[in-house]
């Protein structure tokens, strides 16, 4: 009886710890909703998938959120966002996901910046873009990460005959007018 007294006492004040601990985090610039992307910027052939807090797979912040657009033959596109406690700490989690998001990876070719494609984000603190190729199937694959505040933007896709490097700038700049808006809140 008395260890599970003690352990009740125990939990009461993490649990009260962690509401004070959350309390006391400055409110986000905006709702991590705001910086999804919508299905006007896709091929009509695209459809779009139901934002859910569950699919943006990273174990990170305290918000995320992410959403999938897809065809039945012509590839798709994910977008994840998360919401750091701090800008800090989004900083942080950028390099590590830097690394791994752009590591190798069997049966692909090496991370690459195609020669015409030169978008750079003007509004991420920290930004990343590269594709690869599936080396038996030809799929392109490319993949930008940017940090905007607290922020973390993933935005992964396959590009084809209905995404092209043009599409891909489009929506690459959506995201940093999104976060741009988002950040002067």
């Amino acid at each position: 009886m008395k260890l599970r007294n003690v352990f009740l006492a125990t939990a009461t004040i993490i649990a009260a710890t962690a509401c004070r601990i959350v309390s006391t985090l400055p409110p986000p610039p905006c709702p991590i909703e705001n910086l999804l992307l919508d299905k006007s910027l896709f091929h009509e052939e695209f459809s779009r998938g139901i934002p859910d807090k569950d699919s943006a797979p990273a174990r990170f912040g305290i918000d995320k959120i992410g959403v999938g657009f897809g065809t039945m033959t012509k590839g798709g596109a994910v977008q994840d966002v998360y919401l750091g406690g701090s800008t800090k700490e989004a900083q942080e989690e950028f390099v590590d996901w830097a690394k791994w998001d752009f590591s190798s990876r069997e049966g692909w070719t090496e991370w690459y910046i195609p020669g015409s494609f030169n978008y750079q984000s003007p509004v991420a603190d920290q930004y990343r873009f590269a594709c690869y190729k599936h080396i038996a199937s030809g799929v392109e694959t490319c993949q930008a990460i940017g940090q905007y505040g607290p922020y973390l933007i993933r935005f992964h896709t396959n590009l084809s005959t209905i995404l092209t490097y043009q599409d891909l700038e489009r929506m690459l700049q959506a995201i940093d007018e999104k976060a741009a808006r988002c950040l002067e809140e």
